[in-house]
C-alpha cells in the first residue's frame, strides 16, 4: 500500500556485516541535495515521520536457515475455541506476526464474516501483544511478539462466533529476523 525502501547486500557482503541507510520525505519541488544530506544525517535526530534511519546486519542463508519456525493449528469449530501454537527457534531476536488470509482457490471473506476473536495469548520469553477485535481480512496483524534468540513457543486461543460460516483460513507472515 506504501512505498517502502528495498535493501540488498551484494551476494559477497561478509556475515554480520553491519549496514546503515536514512531515509528522509522529499516533497516534490524540494531541492534534491537537501534531501540527500538530510538523508545522510537522518541517524543523528529522532524519527518524526519525514527522517528515518535504520541498521542492517547482513545474514547468510545458512544462518537465517538455524532459524525455525513450526505452526500448530487445530480447526476452530463454530461457537468454540482453539488453542493454536507456535514453536520458534531463534539464533537471532525475532518478530513474529500472524495475520490471516483466504487460502488460494477460496473467495476472500467480506470484513465481517470471520468472527473470530483472540481470546488470550502466552509467550514465556517473549513479549507479545494481540488485537482486540475481531480478525478481518483487512491484513492486519492479530497478534506479535518479540522473541528473544533461543527456543520459544507462544499459545493463543481463538474463540469464533456460534454463527460462523465455515472458512479454510491460512496463517501469513509468520516471522521475521531483523
Amino acid at each position: 500500500m506504501f512505498p517502502t525502501p528495498t535493501v540488498e547486500a551484494s551476494q559477497s557482503a561478509a556475515a554480520d556485516t553491519t549496514m546503515h541507510y536514512g531515509v528522509v520525505y522529499a516533497p516534490r519541488g524540494s531541492d534534491v541535495g537537501e534531501a540527500i544530506k538530510a538523508a545522510q544525517t537522518a541517524g543523528s535526530r529522532p524519527a518524526d515521520g519525514t527522517h528515518a534511519a535504520r541498521t542492517v546486519t547482513v545474514r547468510t542463508a545458512g544462518q537465517v536457515a538455524q532459524n525455525t519456525l513450526k505452526l500448530t493449528t487445530p480447526d476452530l469449530p463454530a461457537g468454540g475455541t482453539a488453542t493454536h501454537t507456535v514453536n520458534v527457534h531463534a539464533v537471532d531476536a525475532a518478530r513474529l506476526a500472524l495475520s490471516v488470509e483466504s487460502p488460494e482457490g477460496q473467495r476472500q471473506w467480506d470484513e465481517d464474516e470471520l468472527e473470530v476473536d483472540v481470546v488470550s495469548v502466552n509467550g514465556p520469553g517473549a513479549r507479545c501483544d494481540h488485537v482486540t477485535g475481531t480478525l478481518s481480512e483487512s491484513g492486519g496483524e492479530y497478534l506479535w511478539c518479540e522473541v528473544a534468540p533461543g527456543d520459544t513457543t507462544v499459545t493463543y486461543t481463538l474463540k469464533a462466533a456460534a454463527d460462523v460460516a465455515a472458512w479454510g483460513v491460512r496463517t501469513a507472515r509468520p516471522i521475521s529476523w531483523p
